[in-house]
């Protein structure tokens, strides 16, 4: 199976079980993920975005999938360029034009340090990066509370986790705000905070004491699946085996404000 066809598989599980995923990673990481360096896996991300987030890769390279599927050798070597570009490195964050329509229709304010804050009926995003960017335009309600859509890593200092919006650090403090700004929003309604590691690093504690709401967070990295209409986990596309730390386990957990 080559990578066109893994990418034109109907459902994310057809990806895993026809062999797709693991030509993918062939290009991507020949030597597993956790040989990456860090810049590399933060690149490696991009792609887990895409692939979790739109499994058919329509949205990433909309006409040059179909056009490779139907035989053009031209369209084809521009797909297998796209991954070998991601190779070296130099992976693009961009999404298609007519993005560029609903982020203005969308686009709402932004935050102290300048970050882009996105607001719909049911989620707010802050962040311009083609990840953030898929799940808030793909996200839709899960009976878990309003989505809050943020990129989120491991690191911590002495009151709690560091979210990340456009590779510089944000706080809880300024995401509730966001949150609290969006008009769709029920002041201390429960939200759907999908921030990776926001369960483990503790983050979602801290959104939970600002906004004085209940926060439903995940142990370890989530994206939209537009096949299964939820949020999955990395180690539900990639195995436990191939993810970095494996030891913590992927959960989705409520916290609640403290003392309460």
């Amino acid at each position: 199976m080559d990578i066109v066809e893994a990418f034109s598989s109907p459902t994310l599980k057809d990806l895993q079980d026809n062999g797709g995923l693991v030509q993918i990673w062939k290009i991507m990481a020949a030597d597993g993920l956790n040989k990456l360096s860090e810049q590399e896996r933060r690149d490696a991300s991009k792609l887990i975005g895409l692939l979790i987030g739109d499994p058919s890769g329509f949205t990433a390279i909309p006409s040059l999938i179909v056009k490779a599927n139907n035989g053009d050798p031209l369209a084809l070597v521009q797909v297998l360029t796209f991954f070998a570009r991601f190779k070296a490195g130099n992976f693009s964050d961009s999404l298609p034009n007519n993005v560029n329509r609903a982020d203005d229709a969308f686009l709402d304010s932004t935050t102290a340090s300048g970050d882009s804050v996105y607001h719909d009926a049911m989620s707010t995003a802050i962040g311009d990066d083609l990840a953030t960017k898929r799940n808030f335009y793909n996200a839709i309600d899960t009976g878990n509370g309003h989505n809050v859509i943020v990129h989120g890593g491991l690191d911590y200092d002495e009151i709690g986790g560091i979210p990340f919006v456009n590779g510089r650090e944000t706080n809880p403090a300024q995401i509730a705000e966001a949150v609290r700004a969006n008009p769709n929003y029920t002041q201390g309604s429960q939200v759907c905070f999908a921030s990776c590691w926001s369960g483990t690093s503790g983050t979602a504690q801290q959104l939970a004491d600002e906004l004085k709401a209940p926060v439903f967070a995940p142990s370890r990295p989530v994206a939209w699946d537009s096949v299964t209409k939820n949020w999955v986990f990395d180690t539900d596309v990639f195995g436990i085996g191939d993810v970095p730390r494996p030891d913590i386990k992927p959960i989705w957990q409520m916290f609640y404000p403290s003392g309460k």
